[in-house]
């Protein structure tokens, strides 16, 4: 299975937005509905109804939709106390949600 096939990106994009689901309940436990959206993303590539390349375009059109509206995942951000240390979680967060849309559009 290499990088570029869609079996691979399905469980590359299914880990990465289990991974941001995790993050955005740590720094925000209070504010569930990104956690909840990244985590029905990845359901629908594990369950990869209609086959891997399908699931892969539900998902991103989901991902799509989480920056729709006038509140929208991009308001999304990680706080430290520390500006360094604030700016490079922000860095490695965002650094993962541009993997995962590449992941899920690139085919």
């Amino acid at each position: 299975m290499t990088k570029s096939s869609p079996e691979w990106r399905v469980q590359h994009a299914a880990l990465l937005a289990e991974k941001l689901a995790d993050i955005v309940l740590r720094e925000d436990p209070d504010n569930l509905q990104w956690r909840h959206k990244l985590l029905d993303i990845r359901d629908v590539l594990v369950r990869a109804e209609g086959g891997p390349q399908a699931a892969l375009q539900n998902a991103a059109a989901m991902f799509v939709g989480m920056y729709k509206g006038p509140r929208n995942f991009s308001d999304f951000y990680i706080y430290r106390r520390d500006e360094d240390a604030r700016i490079e979680a922000n860095n490695k967060f965002t650094e993962m949600t541009d993997d995962l849309q590449k992941t899920l559009r690139d085919s």
